[in-house]
């Protein structure tokens, strides 16, 4: 099936769906025979899609010299608050990261919220393994929990571990949905965090508007970010199948955008704008470490399909003039 057909296809089912939610077309016959959990596709993606790739290996950089500037004058324990972490595949990346920088901390204390109690004891046991390879000092705390389910006792309860405290969320914030009264949850996920101090947070975001109810501006948004992550597939060397997957990964969050209720979306991009607005709102200010012009600090992946930009307290990944995705830093 053509590339271009396939895109056409994928669109329209999505808008199909928003009027009907139960007929199946040949387009997902087609790429069933590719069919993998959504996880399982994110984490192909990552590995080897740019947006994704690039901004990974950046959040991490940033995330890992504000721990080694915290341990300079010597080791000290450090307590991280991921919030989303999923299979634990970046925090993982994050102590690689620190271990060949030799800025491991005395102690690590990692707090990884995650509603799939599956996955946090996969990732507990996954890392301690590999601090153990390191000699850290460590500890995993499981916290099984939505982000926006967390309540003020777990809240203030992450500020009993030793240590400074730091905050990352990778590609997980844009899942927080909506109260009963149709005002989105993110904001008061960012006002909890703020209360509980932490010296950092490293937020990693895709950059779109999908929270405005407007079908059609969803449709316009979905059809210029996906155009370009479409764009960038086609672009690279991958064997058939794997690109198909990579597209279907896209074609389920199509439909989630521009096919499923406003209440029951999951897929809830905002632009970069307005994360730095919620941030702002929830107190937190630019951090110094990211600046307009690029940080020797900061390691960032060559790509023919990416550039990147530096503005102050985030740095934007952009394919073709349309920044993908971006990393935030605030304090």
């Amino acid at each position: 099936m053509p590339d271009l057909a396939l895109k056409a296809r994928l669109f329209a089912q999505a808008l199909i769906k928003a009027v009907d939610p139960s007929p199946e077309d040949e387009t997902n016959i087609y790429l069933r025979q590719y069919e993998r959990s959504h996880i399982d596709l994110f984490n192909l993606l990552a590995d080897c899609f740019p947006p994704i790739a690039c901004t990974s290996v950046a959040a991490n950089s940033v995330a890992a010299e504000l721990i080694a500037a915290a341990v300079i004058d010597g080791p000290q324990e450090i307590t991280l608050l991921d919030l989303g972490i999923g299979g634990g595949r970046q925090v993982r990346g994050l102590i690689r990261t620190l271990a060949e920088r030799g800025a491991l901390p005395s102690r690590l204390t990692i707090i990884g919220v995650d509603p799939m109690e599956q996955s946090l004891e996969q990732v507990g046991k996954g890392l301690s393994d590999f601090a153990g390879e390191l000699r850290l000092p460590f500890e995993f705390v499981p916290v099984k929990a939505a982000a926006e389910d967390l309540t003020p006792g777990d809240w203030i309860g992450f500020r009993r571990f030793h240590g400074e405290l730091f905050a990352t969320a990778t590609f997980s914030l844009h899942h927080v949905g909506r109260d009963d009264a149709g005002s989105s949850r993110k904001d008061g996920v960012l006002r909890n965090l703020k209360l509980i101090t932490p010296s950092a947070f490293v937020l990693t975001e895709a950059n779109g508007d999908f929270e405005t109810d407007d079908l059609v501006a969803r449709f316009v948004e979905a059809w210029d970010f996906y155009g370009a992550c479409f764009d960038i597939l086609d672009r690279m060397t991958l064997p058939p199948d794997l690109r198909a997957a990579a597209k279907l990964f896209f074609g389920r969050e199509l439909e989630d955008i521009l096919g499923s209720h406003s209440a029951h979306r999951c897929e809830r991009f905002d632009t970069v704008a307005r994360w730095r607005e919620r941030l702002r709102e929830a107190g937190f200010s630019p951090h110094p470490l990211l600046g307009n012009a690029p940080s020797r600090r900061i390691t960032i992946e060559p790509d023919d399909l990416m550039t990147t930009t530096f503005q102050t307290g985030w740095m934007g990944f952009a394919h073709e003039g349309y920044t993908v995705a971006a990393v935030m830093c605030a304090r």
